[in-house]
C-alpha cells in the first residue's frame, strides 16, 4: 500500500470528514511529500540523505538529543517535518515505547500525528472534523499546526 493510501484511510478513519482529510494531506504533501522519513532539505533522487540518516536513528548512531536538537538542514523531520524539540522528543519516545520498526515508519509517523492532534491541537482537528472546505482545513493547519 502506498503512503498516500495509508495516510487516507488512517485519517478517513480518524477524522471522519473528507474534506479535512485532504486538507490535512496537502499539507504534509508540502511538508514532506508524504514521505514518513523526509529529512528536510533532502533533495537528493530517492531521499538518499533522508534514508541513511533514519538508519543511523535507528541503529543508536544518532542519539535521542541528537535527533531532537542538532538535526540537520534545520531539523525538521518526518511527515509532518517535526522541528521544535519537544515535538521530536515526542516522536522519538513513541518510536521507542510503541514497538514500531523504524523512526521513519509510516504507521509511527501516522499515530504521532494522531495523537498531537487529539492532545495538543484540539482546535486544529475540530476544524478538520468539521471544515466545508479543503481551504478552511489547509487554513487552519497551517497557521495552527505547522507554525508550533
Amino acid at each position: 500500500m502506498s503512503n498516500k493510501t495509508y495516510i487516507w484511510n488512517y485519517f478517513v478513519n480518524k477524522i471522519g470528514n473528507e474534506y479535512g482529510v485532504a486538507a490535512l494531506m496537502g499539507n504534509l504533501q508540502a511538508e514532506s511529500g508524504l514521505c514518513p522519513y523526509r529529512l528536510q532539505g533532502d533533495f537528493t533522487n530517492g531521499w538518499t540523505t533522508s534514508v541513511n540518516y533514519t538508519a543511523r536513528v535507528d541503529s543508536g548512531a544518532i542519539s535521542r538529543y541528537d535527533f531532537a536538537n542538532n538535526g540537520p538542514n534545520g531539523g525538521g523531520y518526518g511527515l509532518a517535518q517535526w522541528t521544535y524539540y519537544t515535538r521530536k522528543y515526542g516522536l522519538y519516545d513513541m518510536w521507542k515505547s510503541g514497538g514500531y520498526s523504524s523512526i521513519g515508519s509510516i504507521e509511527l509517523a501516522c499515530d504521532y500525528l494522531w495523537l498531537e492532534l487529539s492532545r495538543d491541537y484540539v482546535g486544529v482537528l475540530s476544524v478538520l472534523k468539521t471544515c466545508t472546505s479543503i481551504r478552511e482545513g489547509s487554513d487552519k493547519v497551517l497557521h495552527d499546526f505547522e507554525t508550533q
